[in-house]
């Protein structure tokens, strides 16, 4: 680009921080329509650090727990995730997803995964346009006309995607500080954005096919029936025996599917995220809303169980939850 060319460009929003629970981290990460929830109790330590223009994003997140994660990825692009070297293996969307591979994102679909404890990734999402426009100026095929309509993961170079994740570091820490800023576009925005773009593809340019096998397929489509299953009937007396004949599933193969991939029971799941679903109308529903409605709401009616269960899960007492409603 000549020094004297314009630059059309709408601003990008920067943003950085660190997050003591899911819900803060949520919040603060932009363009995604994501609900991370934590499997586990205490408190989490999160690090997120995140770019966001009409035509890209780049985001850079680690966390301490292990999280559910559901929702959509940035809309109206392709979204690529690769995890750092020093990250744990885990699966994404029914497939292994390691710092070897690249979890290539539906386009406007959406995602569910469990991540485990160190989960640390860099997400990189594009227009098709803008990475059509990179493999043209490489003189490399169109890769875009590469990529699946549905979630995949490929088999990827390690040393290309380190180098990539180190772009996308030093880009990231080029704009942004803590808390969060908006800018307005530059030339060097746009020299940042080519140089990413250019290496993404190159990576994606010799990444190999990564099929799942068979029965972790049909493992995934059960469990993941499970979750929806849990999911809508956590406002009622859902037992584990409704969860498991609702993804047809035995009694014991669900238990092993839960603890194999989240780590925890299925009543013990299902007991967190009622407690989770208690959190966020605590701090959300109208002050006339009292704590023990809202627990019985959420199906807990053993008040002093419930409390020494909310406790241990979030690491404050009921009563300071509902207390910052009125800050």
């Amino acid at each position: 680009m000549r020094k004297n060319d314009q630059v059309d460009s709408p601003p990008m929003l920067a943003l950085m921080g660190r997050f003591a629970e899911f819900d803060e981290f949520v919040e603060a990460a932009a363009a995604w329509d994501i609900d991370f929830r934590q499997v586990g109790p205490g408190l989490l330590n999160a690090r997120l650090t995140q770019t966001v223009s009409d035509t890209w994003s780049l985001a850079k997140a680690r966390f301490d727990r292990p999280a559910y994660q559901q929702g959509a990825a940035v809309p109206e692009m392709r979204t690529f995730a690769f995890l750092d070297s020093s990250a744990p293996d885990t699966e994404w969307c029914g497939r292994l997803f390691s710092p070897d591979t690249v979890a290539i994102f539906a386009r406007d679909g959406d995602f569910r995964c469990v991540s485990p404890p160190g989960f640390f990734v860099y997400t990189i999402s594009f227009t098709e346009q803008e990475l059509a426009t990179a493999c043209d100026r490489l003189g490399m095929p169109d890769i875009t006309e590469t990529l699946q309509a549905h979630d995949e993961t490929r088999q990827v170079d390690r040393a290309g995607t380190d180098k990539l994740c180190r772009l996308v570091t030093e880009t990231i820490s080029d704009y942004c500080v803590p808390g969060m800023t908006v800018l307005p576009a530059d030339r060097g925005q746009q020299i940042a954005r080519e140089r990413v773009c250019e290496q993404l593809v190159d990576v994606l340019s010799c990444a190999t096919s990564k099929p799942h096998s068979p029965s972790q397929h049909k493992r995934t489509i059960a469990v993941n029936r499970a979750l929806e299953v849990i999911e809508d009937g956590l406002h009622d007396d859902i037992s584990v025996r409704d969860v498991a004949k609702a993804a047809n599933l035995s009694r014991r193969t669900l238990e092993y599917a839960f603890k194999d991939r989240l780590g925890v029971a299925p009543k013990s799941f299902i007991n967190m995220q009622r407690l989770t679903k208690v959190r966020r109308d605590l701090r959300q529903r109208p002050d006339e809303a009292s704590i023990t409605d809202i627990a019985n709401h959420w199906g807990f009616w053993h008040m002093g169980q419930f409390a020494s269960d909310y406790r241990r899960q979030f690491g404050e007492l009921l009563s300071e939850t509902a207390r910052q409603r009125f800050l």
